[in-house]
This record gives C-alpha cells, sequence and structure tokens, in this order.
C-alpha cells in the first residue's frame, strides 16, 4: 500500500467543476459506468458530485498503487474490482463530496446541519440516541450520519435496528470539522489520512 495509512480520506468541493473545461476533463478520464451515472443525472450540481466523488475514489486508488477500476455492486455499493480485501465509501452533499479507502469495512456520510428531522428522531432514533441528542440539532445531524455510516460500512438494515452506539469494538467514529455540516466517519481503530483537495488538471 505504498506505506499509507490503513485508512485514507479525501475531501472536495466541486464547484471546482463550474469551469466546464476541467469537468469535461474529468469526465473524459472516467470509466463508463461513472459516464452514465454522471450523463444521467438532470441537474449540474448532482452532475458535479457523481463526478467528483468518482474522481476521489480514483486519486485513492492510485496513491495506493492500486490498479484496478470502481464498480458497484447488485446493492450499488462501491467497490474496487477484483480486490475484495479492500473497502471504499463515498457520500457527498452539495458542494461536498467525500471517499475514502481502507483494509477494513469502513463508511463515511455528509449531511447539512440545517436539515428538518423531527420525524426522523421520532421514528428512528432509540431512547439512548435520543438521550444523547437531546434536541441538539448538531447532535441530532451527526447521528443521523453515523446511521447512514453503518449501513455503508456493513451494509443495507432497517434502519430502526442500527444503533450507533453497538459498534463492533474495533472500530471508532471519527468528526471531521465542516462548518455547516456533520461529515462522520466510521473506521477501523488506529491511524488515519485526511486531506481537503482541490480537482484540477494535475491529476
Amino acid at each position: 500500500m505504498n506505506n499509507k495509512k490503513s485508512t485514507a480520506i479525501l475531501l472536495t468541493d466541486v464547484r471546482s467543476f463550474e469551469d466546464q473545461a476541467l469537468f469535461l476533463h474529468y469526465l473524459s478520464r472516467a470509466n463508463a459506468e461513472r459516464r452514465r451515472e454522471v450523463e444521467e443525472e438532470q441537474f449540474a450540481d448532482d452532475r458535479y458530485l457523481s463526478l467528483g466523488g468518482g474522481a476521489l475514489l480514483d486519486r485513492l486508488l492510485t496513491e495506493w498503487g492500486i490498479h484496478g477500476e470502481i464498480r458497484h455492486d447488485e446493492q450499488g455499493k462501491p467497490v474496487v474490482d477484483r480486490r475484495p480485501e479492500l473497502h471504499v465509501s463515498l457520500t457527498h452533499a452539495y458542494p461536498y463530496a467525500a471517499a475514502m479507502i481502507s483494509d477494513a469495512p469502513c463508511g463515511l456520510d455528509i449531511e447539512r446541519r440545517d436539515r428538518e428531522l423531527e420525524a426522523v428522531v421520532r421514528r428512528y432514533y432509540n431512547e439512548r440516541e435520543k438521550r444523547y441528542a437531546g434536541g441538539d440539532q448538531d447532535r441530532i445531524t451527526d447521528v443521523w450520519c453515523r446511521k447512514e455510516c453503518v449501513i455503508k460500512c456493513w451494509g443495507p438494515r432497517d434502519v430502526r435496528e442500527i444503533d450507533t452506539f453497538a459498534i463492533p469494538p474495533d472500530h471508532e467514529y471519527v468528526s471531521i470539522p465542516l462548518p455547516g455540516y456533520s461529515f462522520e466517519v466510521l473506521k477501523k481503530k488506529g491511524d488515519y489520512l485526511f486531506r481537503n483537495v482541490r480537482l484540477d488538471t494535475d491529476w
């Protein structure tokens, strides 16, 4: 793994793609599956997010010295083709996209902190999660992000059955500061690499 940490995370602001030359540069380098996904998006913001997230995953593979493409499995989860020992995750909330790679199951999620989540709390949060959130909007959003992280880490399940406090002892949550957003990561315990990067033609 080119002596990289066992988990690496990249974040970017996809508004760089308002430069159409840059957008087309990255689109031309995307594989057929990703180009199709990007082109099927109706709105420019969604096209930027889709392309940006995929570009970050490609960058992580390159940095780890991995020759392989990202594809999606039958559940829609991104995976590294023919490399089952590697785990990747992707998230976006305009204008941010983020991606991670790890040698253990992992997940990450970004959500705006101004979302109305009262109905979600009543329906999906258990009593311990409600006590932890305590009506605080930031914590409410953090818990929702962590539930999404669990799904991305270990696969689809009934959200009502997810207890964000009951994760395996070898895993941990990391909260990455991002003004106006919750940015939660679920990863194997230990060191990790995080970078906020800019998309440019040097990639």
